[in-house]
């Protein structure tokens, strides 16, 4: 007779398990708890868990597996990072250039649900060194262009069917191999002019002969001499402009002198009126007193 209890046991069930020992030149530990086939007696997930210290290839490593069917649909989870991956050489497929040597950073999470798997996973890398043996011009110009490129960073994702997921990747490897082409591409730019200047003035030194001399201090002084013809045109803009000024003030002098002496001629010529209508007035009154 099975009586209910408040921690029931399923038919096989291993509580907790654990290995631990040294490995690449550091410890790793390797645990598993509630490990059954039947976790919707227990009530409690799977869960194995994995953590290195001091691993001379990755650094410290953090891994933990749950795999939880307590209730339908199971939901299965993997977390992992790395702290410190010295990556092996890695070929690039291109020109024949490959990652030499590297540090990763790498943090991934998947989950699977009911068959779909959900993953990304997210990675930094460090003290990245190029290498190449190609020796066309492309070749070339890119081990010049990864050579200033010490870290990038690359994503990566995973989404659909367990067995035939869509697998998405991408960096910023591209965008700062971009920024180094564009300023190679300058500099080429720089040099060739640099060539084609010297090679013309050794051009000019041929052709111009004893003259040479005469036709760079005539070249030097070019700047000079067109500051000074723009620094008088400026002057003579301002003097323009003053004498204008001058012309238009005198003008309005003269008329408000003329407008003051008409004024001025126009109340003596109307006093000289209103006298001479006074004494006419006087004489009237004289005559009939």
């Amino acid at each position: 007779v099975n009586f209910p209890t408040a921690d029931p046991w399923p038919d096989f069930m291993i509580r907790t398990a654990f290995i631990t020992g040294p490995l690449d030149g550091g410890k790793l530990k390797i645990e598993g708890r509630d490990i059954t086939h039947q976790q919707a007696v227990t009530g409690r997930p799977t869960v194995f868990t994995a953590t290195g210290v001091d691993l001379q290839s990755i650094g410290n490593l953090d891994a933990k597996l749950t795999l939880n069917h307590t209730r339908a649909p199971g939901k299965d989870t993997f977390t992992m990072s790395i702290s410190d991956w010295k990556m092996a050489p890695l070929p690039l497929g291109v020109a024949g250039a490959e990652l030499a040597s590297s540090r990763v950073q790498l943090t991934t999470k998947a989950e699977v649900i009911s068959g779909e798997l959900a993953a990304d996973a997210k990675a930094k890398v460090t003290s990245a060194r190029f290498s190449g043996d190609g020796k066309t011009l492309f070749a070339k110009e890119l081990n010049q262009a990864l050579a200033g490129i010490n870290q990038f960073s690359v994503n990566a994702g995973a989404n659909g069917p367990l067995l035939s997921p869509d697998i998405s990747l991408g960096s910023d490897l591209d965008r700062q191999l971009q920024a180094a082409f564009n300023k190679r591409i300058k500099a080429k730019q720089d040099e060739l002019e640099a060539r084609l200047k010297k090679k013309l003035n050794e051009q000019v030194d041929q052709v111009a002969g004893k003259y040479a001399d005469e036709l760079k201090q005539l070249a030097a002084m070019d700047g000079s001499l067109q500051d000074r013809l723009n620094a008088l045109q400026d002057m003579a803009s301002t003097e323009l402009e003053s004498f204008k000024e001058q012309q238009e003030r005198e003008a309005k002098e003269k008329l408000d002198k003329e407008k003051a002496e008409a004024k001025a001629k126009a109340d003596a010529e109307k006093k000289k009126q209103e006298d001479e209508l006074k004494d006419k007035a006087k004489d009237k009154l004289k005559n009939i007193f």
